[in-house]
């Protein structure tokens, strides 16, 4: 089953983004965005992160993961509730961008895609 780390610091958006996942047939994992963000020795198939979380930028995060030769082909999806932030999350190396609010079946679609494709 392939895994798919979620990071986000609204509680209410995780539990919904972890039922999505489950649904559409993946092993959710929720990261701690309270600390410094670490992937376990088992990386995710998939990262779902926002952009605009209490700490670091998912931006941020997100060029550091593909700056790395052990992190760099994971696909990354930035969420974010503007619209106005989709150039800047693919300029950031996000293989994706979501604005939120979105769909089930789209989120789904995308992730889908992407792992078709690793």
């Amino acid at each position: 089953m392939k895994k798919v780390l979620i990071a986000d610091d609204n509680k209410y958006m995780l539990d919904a983004l972890q039922e999505i996942i489950q649904i559409g047939g993946y092993r959710a994992e929720v990261a701690d965005v309270d600390r410094p963000f670490k992937l376990s020795n088992e990386l995710p198939d998939l990262i779902l992160m926002d952009i605009k979380m209490s700490g670091k930028d998912g931006r941020v995060i997100c060029r550091e993961l593909k700056s790395k030769s052990r992190t760099k082909n994971i696909p990354i999806i930035l969420l974010s509730a503007s619209h106005q932030l989709h150039d800047s999350a693919l300029e950031a190396g996000a293989d994706d961008f979501m604005a939120k609010p979105f769909s089930m079946n789209e989120l789904l679609e995308k992730i889908n895609n992407l792992l078709i494709k690793k």
